[in-house]
């Protein structure tokens, strides 16, 4: 093999790596790399793409900055750096940056998108709306364009508009969650002339008064459902960054969606009904999901479930999420971790029963430690009330 083919070679395990998420073994992989590889803003760029998906920003913004410093013109790394830069908040020099990727590829709709994204989260929305059509000229069937343009709108005032919007992005691409999110809440709320929805410790919605927080509510639970779980592939080993850890396993995050066997459609139909009554409200489930704890020890690290959707002002998301878990085996209660779940501000701890639901905000921060001598199972959803 020539040296110029070796690199090539080189340059593609490279790519196939990050490709694949594996983003130390990339970094790895570039150390690796000739000190005389011609293209060092490529690699540099790759760097800060790496970091970006470990989480570390500021080292990302240092090497997508490094690749422009070596190539002024290069519209992926400006691109890159105005995401970096986007993350962190600093959305002033996000603009810079997805403008200046734009100036080197103004075909580019994702860059056009973004721009109107972050002109959106600066409260300037006719700026936001001109970078928003101009993706969608460019990509007619760009379902997250249309979105944007939907939240746009609806900044503005705009529900019809909205949900117009919004519904053409949903024709694209169902599948894409947050359109599928934004097209529910929007459709109840043009649906609806207020949302008459309070959460301070107490919740009221059509004069029902949720006075506890957490609420305690029970079902029954059936041997076969407990029997099926076990019976599904697991996900034996949870990813870093997600917030179980020690020996569990579990599903994915659309369990009700993913198995459609007659216990699992039981339950779903049943935990659906049991929240409608509650909240008197129809309900969207955004995440389910199941956990076994088992022996040896597991848990869950100190975390609540709020997205960035559910951050966004003018949609105030936030106020109508909620999570659940359901406890199907409650595993050994006399260990000296009995998994209680842990709630903060204020301190509170939940001992399992079996079939007990703990329904709480999906902003509140929660943990839960576990070492006992018995399996314990349950399942878990995050919804929004409609």
């Amino acid at each position: 093999m020539t040296k110029s083919n070796s690199k090539q070679a080189q340059i593609e395990q490279v790519i196939e790596l990050f490709r694949t998420d594996k983003f130390q073994q990339t970094l790895d992989c570039i150390d690796e790399l000739p000190k005389e590889f011609d293209d060092k803003a490529l690699l540099f760029n790759i760097r800060g793409a790496c970091y970006a998906g470990m989480g570390m920003l500021d080292i990302a913004v240092q090497n997508y900055s490094k690749s422009i410093s070596i190539k002024p013109d290069y519209s992926k790394a400006h691109f890159n750096l105005g995401s970096a830069f986007q993350e962190l908040g600093k959305l002033k020099d996000s603009v810079k940056s997805y403008e200046n990727s734009i100036v080197f590829e103004y075909e580019n709709a994702q860059a056009h998108n973004n721009l109107a994204i972050v002109y959106r989260e600066l409260n300037q929305l006719e700026e936001a709306e001109k970078s928003c059509l101009k993706a969608i000229e460019l990509n007619p069937n760009y379902a997250e364009a249309y979105a944007s343009l939907s939240m746009i709108s609806y900044s503005n005032g705009d529900k019809k508009s909205a949900l117009k919007n919004i519904e053409k992005a949903y024709s694209i691409n169902p599948k894409l969650q947050f359109i599928e999110i934004l097209w529910v809440v929007l459709k109840a709320r043009n649906n609806k002339k207020t949302i008459d929805v309070e959460l301070d410790k107490k919740y009221v919605r059509n004069d029902k008064k949720l006075t506890s927080n957490p609420l305690i509510l029970f079902r029954a639970v059936e041997q076969e459902l407990v029997d099926k779980l076990y019976e599904m592939k697991s996900l034996e080993h949870y990813p870093q960054t997600d917030t179980i850890y020690g020996n569990a396993r579990g599903s994915g995050y659309q369990l009700f969606k993913e198995d459609s066997s007659p216990i699992i459609n039981t339950v779903r139909v049943d935990l659906v009904n049991i929240l409608s009554k509650t909240f008197k409200s129809d309900i969207y489930i955004k995440d389910s999901f199941f956990h076994i704890m088992s022996v040896g020890g597991a848990g869950v690290n100190r975390h609540n479930h709020i997205g960035d959707l559910d951050l966004d002002s003018s949609l105030n998301l936030i106020q109508q999420k909620f999570s659940l878990v359901y406890y199907l085996s409650v595993g050994d209660q006399d260990c000296s971790e009995p998994g209680t779940l842990n709630f903060y501000n204020p301190s509170e701890a939940i001992l399992p029963s079996l079939g007990k639901l703990v329904i709480f905000p999906a902003d509140r921060y929660h943990s839960v430690i576990y070492n006992g001598s018995k399996d314990r199972i349950m399942i878990s959803m995050n919804f929004y009330i409609l």
